[in-house]
């Protein structure tokens, strides 16, 4: 019998705990890490398209806040549904990948996200918010704490 946790001592470990997750549930956490990182593609492109909005001829910063939202959110739900801190980075990277390719010019020079304050505050409050949620997941919490 081995201890499982420092205030488990005298509890015995039981076969579950042993044998690990079953292949259902891998099958799930490959799932969520397909979803989460999926509705990271689909947030990034609407984000992109959401740089120029404007009301009333004034530009609408509703692009960054709503990134801003989605990459301190998104990362959190990952990690909750894959279990691995590696894999739960992988929404914000597709993100910042994305939201970068939006940036280059077409060969027709058509830009995605043009360079307006809205584009750059976009660019900026989303990679911030990539770094802390990252940051966050990296020095977060362990799996036992996870768990309970």
């Amino acid at each position: 019998m081995l201890p499982v946790g420092p205030k488990h001592y005298d509890r015995p470990v039981t076969d579950d705990e042993v044998a690990g997750p079953s292949p259902l549930e891998y099958v799930v956490r490959a799932a969520g890490a397909v979803v989460v990182t999926a509705a990271a593609v689909v947030f990034a492109v609407v984000e992109a398209f959401l740089v120029p909005f404007t009301l009333g001829g004034v530009y609408v910063p509703v692009a960054a806040v709503l990134a801003v939202a989605v990459n301190l959110s998104l990362p959190r739900l990952a990690l909750w549904l894959v279990r691995l801190r590696s894999l739960a980075l992988l929404p914000s990277l597709t993100w910042f990948v994305i939201v970068i390719l939006g940036t280059v010019p077409t060969s027709a020079g058509d830009l995605v996200i043009h360079d307006a304050w809205p584009g750059m505050a976009l660019l900026l409050g989303g990679a911030a918010s990539v770094a802390i949620s990252g940051y966050r997941i990296v020095t977060g919490p362990t799996r036992a704490a996870m768990k309970s």
